[in-house]
C-alpha cells in the first residue's frame, strides 16, 4: 500500500477542521491503522460508512 501524507492540522485547530478531516475515511484508516494498530492496515477505508456521533444505539 502507498503511504499517503496525512495533511497537517493545527494543534490550534478548531473541532470543525479536525472533524472535517476525519470524516475523509483514508485518514481515519490511516490514522486509527498507525496509532493503534502500528501501521498495519486493519481498518480499510471501503469498509467504513458516516454515522452520526449522537446517535445512540
Amino acid at each position: 500500500m502507498k503511504k499517503q501524507r496525512i495533511p497537517e492540522v493545527s494543534w490550534n485547530a478548531k473541532d470543525g477542521e479536525i472533524y472535517e478531516r476525519l470524516s475523509d475515511n483514508e485518514v481515519f484508516a490511516d490514522l486509527f491503522n498507525g496509532v493503534v494498530f502500528q501501521g498495519e492496515e486493519i481498518i480499510k477505508p471501503e469498509y467504513l460508512e458516516e454515522m452520526n456521533e449522537k446517535k445512540q444505539l
